[in-house]
Order: C-alpha cells, then sequence, then structure tokens
C-alpha cells in the first residue's frame, strides 16, 4: 500500500456485541465480511443499526454475499457475482 493511501486509513477493532454500538462515526467504509453468518437475528439488527450509525452518508459496507438476505437493513444492496 503506498504510504499516501495508508495514511488516509483508520484501521479499528471493535466488539459487535457491545450495547454501546460503534465507536467511530464519519466512516467512508465498513468492510464486515463473513462475521454476521454467526450471529443470532437480533444481534445481526443491532450490528447492523451501529454501522448504519458509524458510516457517513453515501458509504459503503461491504459484507458476505449472503449475510444481509435473512434480515431487514437500510442498506441499498449490489451484487458483484464476480467476487464470489
Amino acid at each position: 500500500i503506498t504510504p499516501r493511501l495508508r495514511d488516509g486509513v483508520t484501521f479499528q477493532v471493535a466488539n459487535l456485541h457491545d450495547p454501546a454500538g460503534a465507536p467511530w462515526t464519519g466512516l467512508d467504509l465498513i468492510i464486515c465480511r463473513n462475521v454476521l453468518i454467526y450471529f443470532d437475528r437480533a444481534a445481526v439488527q443491532a450490528v447492523l443499526q451501529s454501522f448504519q450509525r458509524g458510516l457517513r452518508p453515501g458509504g459503503l459496507l461491504l459484507t458476505g454475499h449472503g449475510e444481509l438476505l435473512t434480515v431487514r437493513h437500510p442498506f441499498e444492496v449490489f451484487s458483484y457475482p464476480s467476487s464470489l
């Protein structure tokens, strides 16, 4: 990764089960791939609400292909079959 790109990136670790929610705001991108499949429906809903609060308007949430299929969420879904 070039220094210019690296300097614009912040990596953070958070407990997704923390009831306080996301410890961040104004994010452009959240990558949470192949994690939500291990949570029950209520936990997934709570995490997605936390992600929604953490993302800036127009921000992106990247998940695994099937992770949002069984829950209600406020996100617009785009599928990229070439990434399978």
